[in-house]
């Protein structure tokens, strides 16, 4: 992982659990972007921590291995990268087995590029994304092209599907 980017909607945030967060909501929160980035230092030093008081305590799972702890460190070496949002065209349609398929169409700049659509949690009888992009790396150039990032809701019960991208929080109509 010597030259690879960490972002953290890809690499540092999954790797705070629902419990971390939980027990840490109190402080700050684990899956926020701006929280982790401002508490970098702090997260440093407990992650290094060996005592008796390492975190994640050993009866939530223990602290995290070397590599992990080698990617969080890296991301603020690297001064906490971030994927981009970016926009597209989207269409969710209700399929004959109760499914709904979701596709998002979305214009990259160049061909280093890549977006995708990331399951949020989310309410009941609610499917919500987050529309990703991941930058152009090393300064490639080349020409644009078109993407298409298709999913298949399998949950039957959503009646209600949601895309955060650039331009806000947007309700994707399902056609049948």
């Amino acid at each position: 992982m010597v030259d690879a980017v960490p972002y953290f909607e890809l690499h540092i945030k999954p790797m705070f659990r629902r419990i971390d967060r939980d027990h840490m909501l109190f402080e700050l929160d684990l899956w926020d972007y701006d929280d982790v980035k401002n508490n970098s230092q702090q997260i440093k030093t407990v992650l290094r921590r060996q005592s008796q008081q390492i975190m994640p305590p050993i009866n939530y799972g223990g602290g995290w291995p070397e590599g992990w702890i080698s990617v969080f460190e890296l991301w603020v070496d690297k001064d906490f990268p971030r994927l981009s949002l970016t926009s597209g065209n989207y269409k969710a349609q209700r399929l004959s087995n109760g499914q709904i398929k979701l596709s998002a169409n979305v214009m990259l700049t160049d061909s280093t590029e890549a977006a995708w659509l990331n399951r949020e949690e989310s309410a009941y009888n609610v499917a919500e994304y987050t529309l990703y992009l991941r930058p152009v790396q090393g300064g490639a150039t080349g020409r644009n092209r078109q993407a298409n990032s298709i999913e298949i809701i399998a949950d039957t019960t959503v009646s209600i599907v949601f895309i955060n991208d650039v331009k806000g929080r947007q309700e994707v109509p399902i056609s049948v």
